[in-house]
């Protein structure tokens, strides 16, 4: 300092500003971030569409930039130090270590999760740790827990099929036991914890693929009871539908890719905490050993893409019950899935801890695999892809493509069978998305199959 005050006043002016645009995203850290910030920012809608402002002395724009660097300026040698021997808060050094793209949108997934569920609660304080997708954050979700052969994770037998396949994969040869059940039967759940030295309650609710949903409040005290954590993947319902950590949770986790994003345009993954200390530490020490960060520019998407997030899953739920209903009068259709619909067994419950019913659906089609097959051949305006949450209609086959690797006995066994198709509901006219499985299920039926090709099957 006593140099700089030798330098002409010009000089020091610019030192003081290039001092003030280096450290800027430090003193971030520092100062933290203020959700309210922002007078107004009170409703959940308002946090979604509101970013954290930076100090008052730094660049204000309106919308954040993308920080496009792989690195950071860093502090003095004294506080550098101690930031790399973790005896002080980290700033932004590498973006391995975080940006201020992902440490933005952190701290918004946070409020949103913890923004109180019902007049008269109190916002929860809650961290979050983005990833690079959510596999990123799924698995580093297991592994921060220090798992131990002989410990258990009881979990569904109908979960994502790639999370199935990293507990079968990754998760079993270390020595830990995962158990696959229907989380329905509270009986058999609490059987398993009497049983095995459980450490991990794994929850998805809704379902992917088959839109069952557990009882959180329920499973979570269960968990607790006999010493666990309890965990849910709530990526089909989002903050706006659904917030398990007013049912006790201790982990929420979500595949930003899909319905926060809404655009289908990046990967992210989050992992959101009520310890505050152990996301601090573990669950970032895993994304700093593993590699998993989320790119400022997915980061930067998943933040512009927040800030409709409300209506965007408003008519996604909308469209969804208008699809599903039709479906449901279909005479080439054996069953629809969609918690909306009081005939599924877990609308009550869905009913109960969810705000409506989400944008996913699912629904059996007469004639087997192949009729189902034969719908994804004849698909106009749906478009046919294995992802969801994305702006416009998407349906994918789930036992050929997403839970591929899933046993075909554990498949079928929790209703993953090889005539369910999935359907990602988006914003468009429903109507123009009901014509268009109309058409297919009409041209695919057996009868028409066979009169028109000759033949028994279509191949995939």
């Amino acid at each position: 300092m006593a140099a700089v005050e030798r330098l002409p006043t010009c000089l020091k002016q610019q030192v003081s500003l290039r001092a003030r645009l280096n450290y800027g995203v430090v003193r971030l850290v520092e100062t933290g971030f203020d959700m309210m910030a922002n007078e107004g920012a009170q409703t959940f809608q308002s946090i979604c569409c509101t970013d954290p402002v930076l100090p008052a002395d730094t660049i204000r724009p309106h919308i954040q930039p993308i920080y496009a660097t792989s690195t950071f300026v860093y502090p003095p040698p004294d506080e550098a130090i101690q930031v790399f021997e973790e005896v002080k808060e980290r700033p932004y050094l590498y973006n391995r270590w975080g940006t201020p793209n992902s440490h933005l949108v952190e701290k918004k997934l946070a409020a949103l999760e913890g923004f109180p569920d019902r007049s008269g609660s109190s916002p929860l304080q809650l961290e979050a740790v983005l990833f690079s997708s959510g596999m990123a954050a799924i698995s580093s979700l297991f592994l921060s827990l220090g798992l131990r052969p002989g410990d258990a994770i009881v979990t569904q037998g109908n979960i994502y099929g790639t999370t199935t396949e990293f507990l079968d994969v990754m998760v079993t040869p270390l020595g830990v036991r995962v158990i696959y059940g229907e989380l329905q039967d509270l009986d058999w759940v609490e059987m398993q914890f009497r049983q095995n030295k459980v450490r991990l309650l794994y929850m998805e609710s809704p379902t992917n693929a088959t839109s069952r949903c557990c009882d959180i409040r329920t499973l979570a005290a269960l968990a607790h009871a006999y010493g666990a954590k309890a965990a849910v993947d709530s990526t089909l319902a989002t903050p706006y539908l659904q917030r398990p950590f007013f049912l006790g949770v201790d982990f929420v986790v979500h595949s930003a890719t899909k319905f926060l994003n809404g655009h289908s345009n990046s990967l992210t993954g989050v992992v959101i905490g009520k310890d505050a200390a152990f996301m601090k530490t573990e669950m970032w020490r895993m994304r700093k050993l593993l590699g998993g960060c989320a790119g400022s520019f997915d980061a930067w998407l998943l933040n512009m893409g927040l800030k409709t997030l409300p209506m965007r899953m408003e008519r996604h739920c909308a469209n969804a019950m208008t699809i599903a209903t039709a479906l449901e009068r279909h005479e080439e259709v054996k069953c629809v899935r969609y918690l909306g619909l009081p005939s599924h067994s877990d609308h009550a419950v869905a009913k109960r801890q969810m705000k409506a019913f989400g944008g996913v659906l699912s629904f059996e089609v007469r004639g087997g695999r192949d009729a189902a097959v034969g719908v994804l051949r004849l698909l106009r305006r749906c478009t046919m892809t294995a992802t969801l949450g994305a702006m416009d209609t998407l349906v994918q086959h789930p036992a050929l493509m997403t839970h591929i690797k899933v046993p075909k006995e554990q498949r079928e066994r929790h209703g993953i069978s090889d005539d369910l198709l999935r359907v990602s509901v988006g914003i468009e006219d429903p109507e123009e998305v009901i014509a268009d499985l109309t058409q297919a299920l009409e041209a695919s039926a057996p009868r028409r199959l066979s009169a028109v090709r000759g033949v028994s099957g279509v191949p995939v």
